[in-house]
């Protein structure tokens, strides 16, 4: 069942303090495998569904983050800890990114696709904005291994299971 984008984000709104405190270290653990995937030779990163930027704290320091969210208190809390850093937030759908073309350099997406209507048209919208690689991540409890492999298959992705997800790389050659 698929609900509303004001929806959505009203519980995110609603479930802020608890849902950091839930899935903090499961997310960092998340963020960290794709930083590591990612390397430290690049500048900017889009994140779609940055939520409350838990992981800004201690990883991805030195670069450029612009964050996109539907929910308001949660770019609030992001940016009270990117307050020291360079981060741009946006209040969009992540599903339609609003991003100009080849201007960034990752795309990543972590727990978040399985709010979307249309995940391949998700995908094909990333594919215009990166210049470099694609992280997404979707949740083992939504999607069978069976529909990763045809994703991964169709696009070029390669797929490692991390925690309760399934973490999906792109590297532009």
């Amino acid at each position: 069942m698929k609900f509303s984008k004001k929806y959505i984000a009203s519980l995110y709104d609603y479930s802020l303090n608890a849902y950091d405190k839930l899935y903090l270290v499961e997310q960092k653990t998340k963020y960290k495998y794709v930083l590591n995937w990612i390397g430290r030779n690049f500048n900017d990163i889009l994140d779609i569904g940055v939520g409350s930027g838990i992981y800004f704290d201690d990883l991805f320091s030195n670069y450029y983050i612009i964050g996109i969210d539907i929910s308001v208190r949660s770019l609030k809390k992001a940016f009270s800890r990117g307050i020291n850093r360079i981060v741009d937030l946006i209040l969009s759908d992540g599903e339609h990114p609003p991003i100009r073309d080849h201007s960034i350099d990752y795309v990543i997406s972590i727990t978040v696709l399985h709010h979307f209507n249309d995940i391949e048209n998700f995908i094909r919208q990333v594919f215009k904005i990166v210049r470099e690689g694609i992280a997404l991540s979707l949740l083992d409890k939504v999607y069978k291994k069976r529909f990763i492999a045809s994703i991964c298959k169709k696009y070029g992705f390669e797929y490692k299971k991390v925690k309760n997800d399934y973490i999906l790389f792109y590297r532009i050659k």
